[in-house]
């Protein structure tokens, strides 16, 4: 019976809770401490989920009107003492992600099925869903469904964003006039956006010091020439010490500006999953692949050489990760056949991803990102409706006169 399932299985959550409240802690390693965590959390995360169906089962049974109460999150605040607001919270949680049904008993798609789906996963909580219900209040009324949806499984996807609300404020306004830059309504001269072509050393480069060039021949400080470049688009021209262009082959040991030039286009920006430092906060650095992978790189103090294959873009603080000790990360090419074949992938370590699936960066692709969340949308939603005629023939050719089920 449903009524003994469910007792079984509420006993059963009460033993296991009941395990790691008395269980001693300190003799566990660090990684089973953190394991413990994550797992934990992952737990209560899916407990929402069961929240969520409990709300919609009470609120479709009419229980609060059967028990005099003035509303649903009258009933929840009385019954559960929580506040008003947690219970509404619940609630707004239950009408966004919960699974409802009609009259007849036939199961509706959630309102935010993606973030549905990852709350029962447990990788997004409450907090997620309202964050997530809260941006898509604010997109457009005519809008087509189609891109909301995408909007959503794309805001599903990067719920685990660990930055402030300040920082997201920060990263969007830049985002934002990056845009307006790009878009040559500020401005041009003889058909071209208006640039500055700046020239420095290498040693300047590095230093942060000194004077660059520019193309009209003034002089600005490297430092002031730096921060110019992170709101432009840079074409930078390195020279040796000399005064020299750095030669054009591979076996020098920093990589030409073509390849450079050619990272930027492909990367657009720091490689590290979740970095958003755009090329200009960038340096060219070597990958390290991993044993398992493709061929190891053999870096240039080591006899290596410097091909275009072999590197990619990553900030000072994201290269400082990449290291051999037990939190440092790992890095490779994607294999032909992947989802993101060439790419650079990261292997986090395995305190942040016990199954160091490696990653790719999509921060700098979001028109990619979108680009190809759309055609997945409507390659799933064109096998459906093939799914649906399949169905619907089947029908008619065992019913025989034309009527299908």
């Amino acid at each position: 019976m449903a009524e003994d399932r469910v007792k079984h299985h509420l006993a059963a959550l009460h033993d296991a809770v009941e395990g790691p409240l008395d269980a001693p802690l300190t003799g566990l390693p660090d990684d089973d401490v953190i394991d413990v965590l994550r797992r934990l959390e992952t737990t209560l995360r899916r407990t929402a989920a069961v929240g969520h169906r409990l709300v919609v089962e009470v609120m479709e049974r009419s229980i609060p009107g059967n028990l005099d109460c003035r509303s649903i999150t009258d009933f929840l605040t009385q019954t559960l003492r929580i506040s008003g607001a947690d219970a509404a919270r619940r609630v707004r949680g239950a009408t966004k992600v919960g699974t409802w049904h009609t009259p007849t008993g036939v199961d509706l798609d959630p309102a935010l099925p993606e973030s549905a789906r990852a709350v029962r996963d447990g990788d997004i909580g409450p907090d997620h869903v309202a964050a997530i219900a809260t941006i898509l209040r604010k997109i457009p009324h005519n809008t087509p469904i189609e891109r909301i949806e995408v909007a959503e499984a794309i805001l599903a996807t990067a719920a685990r964003d660990t930055r402030t609300a300040v920082q997201r404020n920060h990263d969007a306004l830049e985002a934002g006039l990056r845009h307006l830059h790009s878009s040559g309504v500020l401005g041009s001269h003889r058909g071209l956006p208006v640039t500055v072509i700046a020239t420095m050393t290498v040693q300047q480069l590095e230093d942060a010091t000194g004077l660059a060039t520019t193309g009209t021949g003034g002089l600005v400080p490297v430092r002031d020439a730096l921060r110019m470049a992170e709101k432009a688009h840079p074409v930078l021209a390195v020279f040796d010490h000399h005064g020299r262009p750095l030669h054009l082959g591979r076996s020098k040991r920093l990589a030409s500006a073509d390849q450079r030039l050619a990272l930027i286009a492909a990367s657009r920006g720091c490689t590290r999953p979740g970095c958003d430092a755009p090329a200009s906060m960038t340096a060219v650095r070597p990958k390290h692949f991993v044993q398992g992978g493709p061929p190891y790189v053999t870096e240039w103090n080591k006899g290596g050489r410097t091909d275009i294959d072999s590197l990619d873009l990553a900030c000072d603080h994201c290269h400082a990760l990449v290291h051999d000790g037990p939190g440092g990360w790992r890095t490779r090419t994607a294999a032909d056949g992947t989802a993101h074949p060439g790419r650079t992938e990261w292997i986090p370590p395995a305190h942040l991803d016990p199954t160091r699936t490696p990653r790719v960066n999509h921060r700098h692709h979001l028109d990619r990102t979108v680009a190809q969340a759309l055609d997945n949308h409507r390659a799933r939603r064109d096998a459906e409706a093939r799914e649906h005629r399949r169905r619907w023939n089947r029908g008619v050719d065992e019913t025989g006169d034309g009527d299908a089920p």
